[in-house]
């Protein structure tokens, strides 16, 4: 039977029967997680006199440099230039001068280890090193929250799966010392009202002896060092272990987190968290139905169709149309905030806004851009709206510089808009009567409007044709390479179309018949190919497969009276309908490997489809799909498709 006998010893500086400040406590993080700090820190000026705590013998010294040291049985004293009449084998008793502190203006106070063949102890536990008073609890700092045994932090303390619980944590002592250690953790999950207990208490660690180095990664988390202080709260010091939140139903909890020190004292910090289930699917995109200046304020007002899985929205912006910049989130923006104003901004300057929603899950899932609308504020106000294309990925052409023009919505237009581009490329589609409606009173409230298309133009109301651009459909055709010229206001214009589009199929073109309606192009065959009338212009081809487009465009601006808006150079084309029956055959590209094809419906849900290779091509078959419209998207290619039957 042993009996272990605890025996209390004094300070090693004089007064040895005071307290003393201590500022560097047992097992600390040193280093950049190197290792445990194995005693504690006294502060003594340099050339201090040190103090033997015990009657022993002395098992060993060293006199050189900052880790200078001499060790009186089971005490170390480190940081100490030894007794030079001291050597290995003397008695020293209680009181006796050991040596003096070096240029490091500390003792380093280590009770077991080394020589004595004890285990290394804390030598503020009970019955040690006496005397010691303290009163100060310990703090918690912070709380962060990892997914297991990564970097990555769970933003707005929303938890899933496995998770890392880490605090900043230190402690103080009455006579100096702010910046200590802590000696206990642990925690608990706890009910919203912080009192019912949802899991067990979890003791992390406490040190009483000195742990192996080997286990200082599981103590002390990323960004610990000498004189700063993260825990893994979830861990034991020789295991890596975490919280799994699905040991409990998704709601709103407590996590109690508690430190303490030797002496009992101790800080509980309590943290709200919600535990949600896991969650990778993004919403659907919002839309934006309405954007005008009013009252000198830019307005933007937007809507979702779905709101079941959205906590809130991004509203971006940009000035170029290319590079972009959330300064307003979801938490400014929450589910039911759809309208936002902007101060004005300098005139001669167009900005574009998007919005997208995010859901409440862990890590936010964020749905596909809205269509985009660009404003410009001087005068003319000018909007221009984007529409969705292939589930989200919003189609333009660059049509001027820092403009870009995409298929518009036309949604709820309001006359603050002054210029409406309206490009439907090579589609066969029914402009409804909704959208014929709206055009028609914007144009009587003295908007200006540029409609561009091909075989849309035979499907529009006649009467609203007539109206609006004061000319007729006569007919479309297929030409191999056309020619045109400009005449009246676009004298002195002349391009060439190609023959096909931008994805290879046989471009239309629409033959127009002027009745109250001015030509202003012909095609080489002497047909009329756009009209204008008033504030209005129809073109019967698409204008962005121009290449180069920059007269034209030019042209369209200055008769418009859109004057001091740049013309770049850079010209895409815009995504149009693909018509299809049974089957889509795309040319194979990049470098002969099958590229990946997805395609959507409206609603942006993927529908299985069926891929085969065929040498440089590749068979997509819609087989089993029903009539309607849908979006195509694969590296290469961005497309609706209208499939009928």
């Amino acid at each position: 039977m042993v009996i272990l006998f605890l025996i209390l010893y004094p300070w090693p500086l004089a007064p040895q029967d005071e307290v003393h400040p201590i500022t560097g406590t047992f097992c600390e993080c040193r280093g950049e997680r190197d290792h445990f700090h194995n005693g504690i820190d006294i502060p003594l000026t340099e050339g201090g006199e040190v103090l033997s705590v015990s009657t022993d013998v002395v098992l060993g010294l060293y006199a050189s440099g900052a880790n200078s040291w001499i060790r009186v049985g089971r005490f170390a004293y480190v940081h100490v230039v030894p007794n030079p009449d001291l050597e290995s084998g003397d008695t020293v008793h209680v009181g006796d001068v050991v040596g003096v502190t070096n240029w490091l203006n500390h003792i380093h106070f280590k009770d077991g280890g080394g020589a004595s063949g004890t285990k290394v102890v804390n030598p503020l536990l009970p019955g040690r090193l006496s005397p010691v008073i303290d009163n100060v609890a310990p703090t918690i700092a912070e709380v962060r929250f990892y997914l297991q045994g990564t970097n990555t932090i769970f933003p707005a303390d929303r938890l899933t799966g496995c998770i890392d619980i880490v605090i900043r944590a230190y402690d103080g002592m009455d006579y100096g010392g702010w910046n200590n250690g802590v000696y206990k953790v642990g925690y608990q999950i706890l009910a919203a009202d912080t009192v019912t207990p949802v899991t067990p208490y979890f003791e992390s660690y406490w040190f009483d002896t000195l742990p192996n180095n080997a286990y200082i990664n599981n103590v002390y988390a990323a960004g610990s060092n000498t004189s700063t202080y993260y825990y893994y709260v979830t861990n034991h010091i020789d295991k890596d272990t975490f919280w799994n939140t699905a040991a409990v139903a998704p709601g709103d909890y407590v996590v109690g987190l508690y430190v303490a020190d030797v002496f009992g004292n101790q800080d509980t910090l309590y943290k709200q968290i919600i535990v949600v289930p896991a969650d990778t699917i993004a919403p659907h995109n919002p839309y934006i139905v309405d954007a005008h200046i009013e009252g000198g304020e830019l307005y933007l007002r937007w809507r979702m169709d779905d709101y079941s899985d959205v906590l809130g929205y991004r509203l971006y912006h940009s000035f170029d149309g290319i590079h972009w910049e959330c300064h307003h989130n979801e938490t400014e923006l929450s589910v039911f905030d759809t309208i936002f104003t902007f101060e004005p901004f300098p005139g001669e300057l167009t900005i574009y806004f998007y919005v997208t929603a995010v859901d409440s899950s862990a890590f936010v899932n964020e749905s596909d851009p809205s269509p985009w609308v660009g404003m410009r504020y001087d005068t003319p106000a000018f909007t221009i709206w984007s529409d969705v294309v292939a589930a989200g990925y919003p189609g333009v052409v660059k049509f001027t510089e820092g403009i870009e023009l995409g298929f518009s919505t036309t949604r709820e237009l309001d006359t603050c808009t002054d210029v409406i581009v309206y490009l439907k490329n090579n589609e066969v589609v029914q402009l409804d009567t909704l959208t014929q409606g709206l055009l028609y009173g914007f144009v009587q409230n003295g908007g200006k409007l540029v409609f561009s298309g091909s075989n849309i133009l035979q499907y529009v109301d006649s009467s609203w044709l007539d109206t609006m651009f004061g000319c007729k459909y006569l007919s479309d055709t297929i030409i191999p390479m056309v020619e045109l010229y400009g005449e009246a206001e676009f004298a002195g214009i002349g391009f060439t179309l190609p023959a096909t589009n931008w994805c290879g199929d046989t471009l239309n073109l629409c033959m127009l018949e002027p009745t109250s309606g001015e030509p202003i192009l012909r095609y080489s065959t002497g047909d009329v190919a756009a009209v204008k009338k008033a504030n209005t212009m129809v073109f019967g081809f698409p204008i962005e497969e121009v290449d180069p487009i920059d007269t034209l465009r030019s042209r369209i601006f200055e008769v418009l009276g859109l004057v001091g808006i740049s013309t770049g150079e850079t010209n895409t084309k815009l995504p149009r309908y693909i018509i299809v029956r049974d089957c889509i055959v795309l040319p194979i590209e990049c470098d002969g490997y099958l590229p990946s094809v997805v395609i959507y419906d409206v609603l942006g849900q993927r529908l299985p489809i069926s891929l085969q290779r065929q040498v440089d091509k590749l068979r997509i078959s819609f087989r089993g799909i029903p009539p309607g419209v849908y979006f195509l998207h694969s590296p290469h290619y961005k497309v609706k498709v209208l499939l009928i039957r």
